[in-house]
């Protein structure tokens, strides 16, 4: 069965009003302070601080004894929590002085005190089984060093946390970016593609007649037969006409062969005809005699 004890602490004035509280060492999860904070009389609201009980020193000098942190908030906006005393608060027999800071985790994972209580004092009887202490600085407990340890990795994984959905959120904006960026470029390139296409194909139909299937072998060949029909020698010229030797007439024209003839030799054939006549484009070269 609990002792409580309701007390009322004042972050402003002297606590001289708080009865005597006596506590027995070692009775330990009995002995319960029911506090009400108070500035200037009125309820002071504590809500989004954590509490720490903190005795600071006792009858002999010290630093302190012990720091713990309240868990037990009744009424924030009233001020109202509990502290149920450990035995860490009562390894001082005699007199104890404490008070309560409330306190804010800072990015850093420190605790920034924003106001405490003014001290109050309590009475620890020695027990049977042990003497107490007489003289102490500030002693850490492992459930203390626990508490510390698992605040740091609730705070790291929580920073974690925020840094992971931001860090998500950048990365999905730089996808959706990048794959905006590739489908206007792709629009742009299907764009001028159908246009260059366009062009192509106009320009292909104007030359497609003079082409067959083989199209680069083709225009390699008409560039020869150009060359070839412009090769030609200057013989001499007559009045008005200008004669024209060409030696090289069986590439300039085309030549179907009709037949054969047989002759002991083998001999040139003579063509004289007039340029560019359309009545002289075709010629036939027959044996007409021997000498």
């Amino acid at each position: 069965m609990s002792i409580v004890y309701p007390i009322f602490l004042s972050i402003t004035q002297p606590n001289d009003n708080i009865p005597l509280i006596m506590i027995r060492q070692f009775d330990e999860g009995t002995q319960v302070l029911d506090v009400t904070v108070t500035e200037h009389g009125k309820p002071k609201d504590i809500s989004n601080l954590t509490p720490f009980f903190c005795v600071k020193q006792g009858h002999h000098a010290g630093l302190g004894l012990s720091e713990q942190k309240v868990v037990k908030i009744i009424d924030a906006k009233k001020g109202k929590l509990q502290y149920t005393l450990t035995n860490y608060d009562m390894q001082n027999v005699g007199e104890n002085t404490a008070y309560f800071s409330f306190r804010e985790l800072q990015k850093d994972l420190s605790w920034r005190q924003q106001f405490s209580t003014r001290d109050f004092a309590y009475q620890v009887k020695e027990s049977i089984y042990d003497e107490g202490i007489k003289d102490s600085n500030y002693i850490w407990t492992f459930e203390e060093i626990l508490r510390y340890f698992t605040e740091w990795v609730k705070t790291c994984q929580e920073i974690y946390d925020d840094w992971y959905i931001v860090a998500q959120e950048e990365l999905q904006r730089i996808i959706a970016e990048f794959q905006s960026w590739i489908t206007t470029n792709q629009e742009r390139f299907d764009q001028w593609t159908t246009v260059q296409r366009a062009e192509f194909d106009k320009w292909f139909a104007t030359i497609k007649e003079i082409l067959n299937e083989n199209t680069a072998g083709n225009l390699l060949n008409l560039i020869e037969e150009l060359k070839q029909a412009h090769f030609t020698l200057k013989s001499g010229e007559t009045s008005v006409l200008r004669t024209i030797r060409d030696d090289k007439f069986s590439l300039n024209h085309s030549v179907t062969k009709l037949g054969t003839v047989t002759h002991k030799k083998e001999a040139s054939a003579l063509v004289v005809a007039e340029i560019d006549s359309e009545k002289q484009n075709t010629f036939f070269i027959r044996k007409v005699g021997s000498v």
